[in-house]
């Protein structure tokens, strides 16, 4: 299935509640977009200890896991009885067992940090085959790469995998979509991929009267 970027101004997720697409119930792990103890907001995302583990993000881990979360943890069969019980969908969600806070750079500005909490956002985004969210999407995938760089030890791999993501996610089905092309083509010139440049630019020269009309225009024009 075709998965779309997702516009937001910087206003639209500001206070950066529950991510209604990163929040798993049955996860773990509560990653806060704060210094622990700074704020009473809440996790923003809810996942898997295990997936993140799984997805070789050792420095992420080491840098900001915190293997002290108050509640008790909740055995596997603890879980099973749990999502068998009739009142599971509208029940309280069982008690995680580790956190993670990841807070912007104290030098940041107010709007920085916004984009540093976006990247972060979508980094799990990634990590989780979610769609990602931004208001370009040519920055969001350089800020991810970005980010990713310096969460993942191996650079080549991690180029490797978000170009396997813009596959899964539709991003280089160029088709009719200059949003796309042109993000796809900045991503690219970033990448130094040749193939990847040369079919984003090949669409993009196919849909020459569309492209002024893209909020991609600017940013890779």
């Amino acid at each position: 299935m075709r998965r779309h970027f997702q516009f937001n101004s910087c206003g639209n997720l500001m206070t950066f509640y529950q991510d209604p697409e990163l929040w798993f119930a049955s996860g773990d792990c509560l990653i806060h977009f704060y210094e622990r103890g700074q704020s009473r907001r809440g996790a923003s995302i809810r996942v898997s200890l295990a997936d993140i583990e799984f997805s070789n993000c050792g420095p992420f881990l080491d840098r900001f896991l915190i293997y002290d979360a108050p509640e008790t943890p909740l055995s596997s069969s603890d879980l099973d009885k749990y999502a068998e019980s009739p009142g599971f969908f509208n029940a309280p969600a069982p008690p995680a067992k580790y956190e993670m806070y990841v807070p912007a750079p104290e030098h940041l500005s107010r709007e920085e940090a916004f984009r540093y909490h976006l990247t972060t956002r979508n980094f799990f985004a990634w990590m989780f085959e979610k769609p990602l969210v931004g208001e370009c999407l040519g920055d969001a995938l350089i800020a991810l790469l970005n980010r990713m760089d310096e969460f993942r030890p191996n650079q080549e791999v991690n180029q490797d995998d978000m170009l396997a993501y813009l596959d899964e996610q539709g991003y280089t089905d160029f088709r009719d979509c200059p949003d796309h092309a042109l993000a796809v083509l900045q991503f690219a010139e970033k990448l130094r991929d040749r193939e990847t440049w040369t079919d984003a630019f090949v669409h993009c020269a196919g849909m020459w009267d569309l492209l002024d009309k893209s909020a991609e225009f600017e940013v890779s024009h």
